[in-house]
């Protein structure tokens, strides 16, 4: 296998439909195809943005071709359809349906039709292998409607309407985090050495890669 070649394309498989609307953490987590040979530590890079090789899995189903060698001048076409998903625990997964062509293997094993690649597996076959890479944004933005007037868990200061910076996070916690407002309340980044109040998830407040075993710290 050739951990360096070349990254395949994904494109969406719903004809051109929009994506569905989806509640805003969702935004927090992006699932990529990357190369295997890839370090991916807590960072990204020094602006907090993804690796730019990256090939991002898109919301909705989408269709990956890959190809390997059968003889010289020919090849034969691999075919799979990846959707990402959340579990009950609010973490992105892919499910893959395989179509045409010879089984994938992830981590080595050959796959089913219908697998689940998670965070820092590796999606295989004869002529590539690439890693599943998890890149965490934070998710920034007002206060839901039904949190006006609730105290904010970390200063107790309820949310009001006029509060237009904020931090989510998945698990639907939201703190203050007036970052551009002199004297704001930066109650997100007070916090963020013990993790959320409620989850204690590590708070995202700069886009890097989830660690390896799942975890978001």
């Amino acid at each position: 296998m050739n951990a360096n070649a070349q990254l395949p394309s994904i494109e969406p498989a719903t004809g051109g439909s929009p994506p569905p609307t989806l509640p805003l953490w969702h935004s927090a987590q992006e699932m990529q195809l990357i190369s295997a040979s890839a370090e991916l530590g807590p960072t990204a890079t020094a602006d907090g943005q993804p690796d730019p090789s990256a090939q991002v899995v898109p919301r909705g189903p989408s269709r990956i071709t890959l190809s390997r060698a059968v003889s010289a001048g020919a090849a034969e076409t691999i075919t799979a359809y990846l959707e990402p998903f959340f579990t009950e625990a609010r973490e992105a997964q892919v499910l893959v349906l395989q179509g045409g062509g010879p089984p994938l293997r992830i981590n080595g094993q050959r796959a089913p039709r219908v697998a689940v690649l998670r965070p820092h597996d590796l999606l295989q076959w004869e002529e590539g292998e690439y890693q599943v890479a998890l890149f965490l944004r934070p998710v920034l933005g007002p206060p839901p409607s039904h949190l006006i007037g609730v105290p904010c868990p970390v200063c107790r200061i309820p949310f009001s309407a006029e509060d237009e910076e904020c931090y989510h996070c998945a698990c639907g916690t939201v703190m203050h985090l007036q970052k551009s407002k002199p004297g704001g309340l930066e109650c997100a980044l007070v916090r963020a050495p013990a993790g959320c109040p409620t989850c204690q998830r590590a708070l995202i407040l700069t886009g890097r890669y989830a660690l390896p075993g799942g975890g978001h710290g």
